[in-house]
């Protein structure tokens, strides 16, 4: 049957308009918000025997994560009403404490992709229920686990405990986050029907006091919901927590061992898979891990059938913009691993928001063997996938080299290296993010030895602007010759990548960046500093964008391989922008930006090709791209002469690797 273009046109926009009064009446609910509410409102989740319940009534929870913050906001309501159309009930949520204080006692819960408010109420307003996870620790391959890196300022830092350098900014962080999150209760009228207690600590340590006091810092709040913790299997039943629920992590290669784990530890309660891992993170020089579509259904379907209530970890993954993301390494440091920038994780809806064949299957799962009355009949009408468009060859026709860069920073002078949490900038919140120059100079001296006693991630070093060094896997005792010398005095600069801190394990307490030690050129200490903390702000990116030396490259060599910044420009044609990816082939190590939005790292080892450009950062006509390399060698396309990228229609993530075993 035909269907007119113009009836479509009318049925979407009487669609939106409903939504909107929808979120408008709700909006106007919550405002109204009382204790009086809450003595109305129906009972909320409550552990029943080997059930939950929900208004007195038999409960599942059939839930999903997403990171709102991993998601472009203009994305939030498609990634939403994917999820509800999966048949999912409720929407898992971590909540990052570094990215909503970046600096101590400045919060940020309004901006963009940190509204955590805005995207409680689209959620309600689609009739989705929402598990809160505050951490303060939460993990999620995020940079230091999520939490901030100006704790690291203090040298006694003890994180995830009750040292008071740590506790008493986490009840300052709380205090602000349960303000917002205590109206969205479900006790008050909202969505939120549990919260989880720290994350999978277990495995971290046993300092049940520690674990008492977040609860009673929850409860004092006014958090009044259902509590929990998780842990995976090796942290199951580590510790104990009165009237607070335990639940597991872990992917499909067990799910029986693993309820079988939980129901010894906790008899007589309901079974809640926190996380059911339908995929897996990358780190670069990896393989894009998958888990096939199979197996995760075999594992869910298993899961429901034990009766268990489950989170498929990740329902939409999204991306690490900017330089969030976090790293691995074992506990004493060592094979230092950095997770790539897309966090696509293999889950159902890709990180551009594409429905994929797991999608599908998991769907069909749920539908055929979920509990009588779990999914609605009728579920809601999935959106269409974003329009994709490659919008070809951008040059890069300008360059910018470190020299003049460094003109743009504001740098610190120290008698000795300073590592980045320790930097007096940012209101003495130090340095988060980015890369950091040390700058000295030294005397003419033959056959000499530079002498790095540790440094935090990728190390570049130069002397008069030419490299002599560069490293990623070595941190602890670099020794390095210098044979040029300039027969005066020589410039030296030492480039440091932050390539994210640890997020997991045992190390949290030593994931200072930058460099930590001393300098020594011939066994001489080396003082007098310049450091340079380059954070690529967008007010930064704006300055040197309109005000920075910019040098034409047409056909000229590009001289040393010392960092730069190219600049060229992305053009969008009279239609509205779709959403494309940045092919960075070619480039060595560094990172995108368009109208100053951070899209991330590219690296080439891989296993990412392509950088996700959402269609909300850019606009009809130009649209300014820059890029910076730390070896500053492009490729030239072979006509043009200049370097260039390009924007594919088509995100490539790389070749692909099966998960067979993980423990």
């Amino acid at each position: 049957m035909l269907v007119s273009y113009s009836w479509i046109k009318m049925v979407i926009t009487v669609g939106i308009l409903m939504c909107v009064f929808a979120y408008l009446f709700l909006f106007s609910s919550f405002e109204m918000t009382s204790d009086a509410n809450r003595i109305q409102a129906p009972e909320g989740l409550k552990v029943n025997g080997r059930n939950f319940t929900l208004k007195r009534e038999k409960f599942r929870i059939m839930s999903g994560s997403m990171h709102y913050f991993r998601i472009p906001f203009r994305k939030w309501s498609d990634r939403l009403l994917k999820l509800k159309a999966m048949g999912l009930n409720t929407v898992d949520i971590y909540i990052p404490w570094n990215l909503h204080e970046p600096e101590p006692g400045h919060f940020d819960f309004s901006s963009d992709q940190l509204n955590l408010s805005e995207f409680l109420y689209l959620l309600q307003g689609y009739g989705l229920y929402a598990v809160i996870r505050p951490g303060p620790y939460i993990c999620a391959e995020l940079d230091l686990g999520g939490l901030p890196s100006w704790l690291l300022r203090d040298k006694n830092m003890k994180l995830r405990s009750l040292y008071p350098g740590f506790i008493e900014p986490v009840e300052r962080y709380f205090k602000q986050l349960f303000a917002i999150l205590q109206p969205f209760q479900f006790s008050y009228g909202g969505p939120i029907i549990a919260f989880q207690i720290e994350n999978e600590y277990g495995v971290y340590d046993q300092d049940v006091n520690y674990m008492k006091y977040l609860k009673e810092i929850y409860i004092s709040n006014g958090l009044s919901e259902l509590f929990f913790v998780c842990d995976n299997k090796q942290g199951l039943g580590k510790y104990k927590l009165e009237g607070v629920l335990q639940t597991i992590n872990f992917m499909w290669l067990d799910a029986k061992g693993m309820i079988d784990k939980l129901e010894a530890v906790q008899p007589d309660k309901p079974v809640f898979v926190t996380e059911l891992w339908d995929g897996w993170f990358d780190h670069w020089g990896e393989n894009h891990h998958i888990v096939k579509t199979a197996d995760a259904a075999l594992a869910l379907e298993y899961v429901i059938k034990r009766g268990a209530s489950f989170n498929l970890y990740m329902f939409h993954g999204g991306t690490n913009f900017g330089f969030i993301n976090g790293a691995n390494a074992n506990n004493d440091g060592s094979n230092y691993q950095s997770t790539i920038t897309s966090y696509d994780y293999d889950a159902p809806v890709s990180e551009t928001g594409h429905l994929s064949q797991k999608f599908d299957e998991l769907k069909l799962t749920i539908k055929n063997n979920a509990p009588k009355g779990a999914v609605p009949k009728t579920l809601p009408w999935i959106p269409d996938d974003s329009p994709y468009t490659g919008y070809g060859m951008i040059k890069l026709t300008t360059q910018m080299d470190l020299s003049e860069i460094l003109k743009h920073v504001n740098f610190k002078k120290y008698q000795q290296v300073v590592n980045m949490e320790n930097l007096s900038i940012n209101n003495n919140a130090g340095q988060s993010f980015g890369y950091i120059v040390y700058e000295n100079t030294f005397q003419n001296t033959k056959d000499a030895t530079l002498f790095i006693e540790e440094a935090r991630d990728f190390v570049l070093v130069e002397v008069e602007n030419n490299i002599i060094y560069s490293s990623y896997d070595k941190l602890k005792n670099i020794k390095i010759p210098i044979k040029q010398n300039s027969g005066k005095e020589n410039l030296l600069r030492i480039f440091v990548e932050n390539s994210g801190r640890v997020n997991y394990g045992l190390d949290l307490n030593n994931q200072r960046k930058g460099l930590l030690g001393k300098v020594l050129l011939n066994n001489n200490v080396l003082t007098n500093w310049n450091i340079y903390p380059l954070e690529f702000k967008k007010d930064w990116l704006d300055n040197i964008t309109t005000n920075g030396v910019w040098k034409d490259i047409g056909n000229t060599t590009h001289g040393n391989l010392s960092p730069k910044v190219y600049k060229g420009t992305l053009y969008v044609h009279k239609h509205a922008p779709s959403d494309t990816s940045i092919l960075v082939e070619g480039w060595f190590k560094g990172c995108v930006f368009i109208n100053g939005f951070n899209l991330g790292r590219y690296w080439d080892r891989g296993p990412q090709k392509t950088l996700y450009v959402p269609d909300q950062i850019l606009s009809r006509g130009d649209n300014t791209l820059l890029l910076f390399d730390l070896h500053g060698n492009p490729s030239k396309h072979e006509e043009s002469g200049y370097p260039f990228v390009s924007s594919e229609y088509k995100h490539d993530l790389g070749e692909t690797n099966q998960i067979e075993f993980l423990i």
